[in-house]
């Protein structure tokens, strides 16, 4: 199935949007995406949590 995706709806180039349905089990067939955006919260908000002075605090030797 081809057909045309939701930029033609939004008004945009429609030559651009292209939409199309593959089985996934076909052979050859190699998925590419983007990463989720719960992963990429995930990551920064471990990065937060590494750099936050609490957390700075614990590794720091006090005398």
């Amino acid at each position: 199935m081809i057909g045309f995706g939701s930029a033609q709806v939004m008004g945009e180039n429609p030559d651009f949007a292209l939409m199309f349905v593959a089985p996934m089990d076909a052979e050859g067939v190699k998925l590419i995406s983007r990463a989720s955006y719960e992963m990429v919260a995930a990551r920064r908000a471990r990065r937060l949590i590494i750099h936050s002075p609490a957390a700075l605090m614990k590794t720091m030797p006090f005398w």
